[in-house]
């Protein structure tokens, strides 16, 4: 689990690869309606507030989705993409994600890295996300114990 390439909310998963893949209504009203639910779970700040850093928290998924695809999963969704015209699409995507040209250099040797790795540990233990349900909640108090 230490070498995941990806750890997140599995709503936010979900919401970006159905505006990929499915349509971008589709993954706009996952995100927005995971957002709404978890308003409940921060019932230490305001709804309005609470709503905003949730969506927040969504896009940025997006960004760490690109980054996983672009340093481990790219040949996987590459050669799915040879059958897919939306996954070729999201691959593009991935890569234009990054925000400096060079990171996509180092991404491209941090991957065949790692895809050393696990064909010489015969695991694709690297290759597999964390995927959560919701995010989990930090004790407010030390007697409550510590994650």
């Amino acid at each position: 689990a230490a070498l995941a390439p990806l750890r997140m909310s599995g709503w936010s998963l979900a919401a970006w690869v159905s505006a990929v893949l499915v349509h971008p209504v589709v993954g706009v009203m996952i995100g927005a309606g995971s957002a709404a639910a978890l308003v409940r779970k921060l019932d230490d700040l305001p709804p309005r507030a609470a709503f905003l850093l949730a969506w927040r928290g969504n896009l940025a998924a997006g960004r760490q989705i690109a980054e996983a695809i672009r340093r481990a999963w790219w040949p996987i969704v590459m050669f799915v993409g040879i059958r897919s015209r939306r996954v070729r699409v999201g691959l593009l995507l991935a890569a234009l994600a990054s925000r400096h040209p060079v990171r996509v250099i180092d991404d491209l040797a941090y991957s065949i890295g790692l895809w050393r790795g696990v064909a010489d540990e015969r695991t694709a233990a690297p290759l597999v996300p964390e995927i959560s349900s919701w995010p989990g909640r930090r004790p407010t108090s030390r007697r409550a114990g510590v994650r």
